[in-house]
């Protein structure tokens, strides 16, 4: 009678534990693409090389092709408006898409969003930032490039 509950909280425990270290996990990778980009090793051209750069630093943990990628460039980071287009449509669906990583000096603004599916149903409604059964990971990264 017992044993229910607890493989219950055991499996909860586990999935926001996944869902947390996923989230680090992305965090870091983007953190070491836009990196990349800072230092003009990636261009406005090279989508692909940066979705590459997230993929080996998530270890196959993300599926980068389900990514919403938007980086674009100001001239000052007062430049920057102040409300940004959602990564992702009403229906969920990748919006506003757009990669122009900018010349040297240039403000930066990075921005990645992943759709993150739920196991359990019960670990998805105690989580304040899910949405059904899926939770949106939005990680932003704001820098001025190196004078390349």
């Amino acid at each position: 009678m017992l044993m229910l509950p607890f493989i219950l909280v055991l499996v909860g425990v586990f999935e926001a534990g996944t869902h947390v270290g996923r989230y680090a996990i992305l965090q870091d990778a983007v953190k070491t693409a836009a990196r990349l980009i800072a230092t003009g090793q990636i261009s406005s051209g090279d989508k692909t090389k940066f979705l590459t750069s997230i993929s080996q630093n998530t270890y196959g943990l993300i599926d980068t092709t389900t990514l919403s990628v938007n980086v674009n460039a100001y001239t000052s980071f007062s430049a920057i408006p102040t409300t940004l287009q959602p990564l992702f449509d009403s229906n969920g669906a990748v919006s506003n898409q757009s990669f122009q990583t900018g010349t040297g000096n240039q403000v930066v603004v990075v921005r990645v969003g992943y759709w993150y599916s739920f196991v359990t149903p019960l670990v998805s409604s105690l989580l304040a930032t899910s949405s059904g059964s899926t939770s949106i990971f939005n990680t932003t990264l704001v820098f001025r490039n190196e004078p390349f």
